[in-house]
């Protein structure tokens, strides 16, 4: 996503499309928590980014992804994520 600048188009969206999507990302920041207990902290500048070990304890931690840039339209990354997880 980041080194390409596009999205991909998630199975739910509008028009049942399979299209990609063109988005600048300027900032990425975010908390992956792992099964395993493990939690991994994610920071980034355009197509440059970091995920680092983090020394939170994942007790009642959720995973939490900030995208800020251009043209991401409310839900799109939600939906091609979730689209691309549950295969």
């Amino acid at each position: 996503m980041l080194w390409e600048n596009q999205i991909p188009a998630g199975k739910d969206d509008v028009g049942g499309t399979n299209t990609s999507r063109q988005v600048e990302v300027h900032r990425t920041k975010g908390r992956l928590v792992f099964d395993d207990g493990q939690v991994k902290m994610v920071q980034g500048v355009r197509e440059i980014f970091d995920i680092i070990d983090s020394n939170e304890a994942n007790e009642g931690l959720s995973c939490k992804i900030v995208l800020i840039g251009r043209h991401l339209e409310n839900g799109m990354v939600e939906r091609s994520l979730l689209s691309a997880l549950n295969g």
